[in-house]
């Protein structure tokens, strides 16, 4: 677990950005930032160390804690294809602000999180053509 001091150069980033809502709660979790540190409008979190499962038709499931403190198993996080172009907007968010060098590794740093994240994808693979 990160501290929001320890947190990633790419967290840092988008945190003085996002204050409050769905995205800091995405972006807080990607960062391992610890509970304890987790303080912003919604109070709802991820469970840390919860890992997202998409499921066969798209859509991501994930531990979650409601703002009044209920523990949701397995929670209904939504489509996660509308998930990974909002990580895509950061991403671009990061090469439109920050220094070109700082920016690309930013960019690597965030999307190994994302994957790191990612548990069980139960979506089928295409075949290659």
């Amino acid at each position: 677990m990160n501290t929001l001091e320890q947190a990633p150069e790419w967290h840092k980033f988008l945190a003085k950005h996002i204050v409050g809502g769905r995205d800091r709660v995405l972006i807080d979790h990607l960062a391992d930032i610890a509970e304890a540190d987790r303080k912003y409008a919604t109070g709802a979190y991820i469970v840390p160390g919860s890992l997202f499962t998409i499921t066969s038709d798209g859509f991501a499931m994930i531990n979650f804690v409601d703002p009044e403190g209920n523990y949701h198993h397995g929670a209904f996080w939504g489509d996660w294809s509308p998930t990974i172009k909002r990580i895509l907007l950061y991403r671009q968010f990061i090469a439109d602000r920050a220094d070109p060098d700082a920016a690309k590794q930013m960019s690597v740093e965030l999307i190994n999180a994302v994957e790191r994240w990612t548990g069980r994808d139960y979506r089928a693979k295409q075949a290659e053509s």
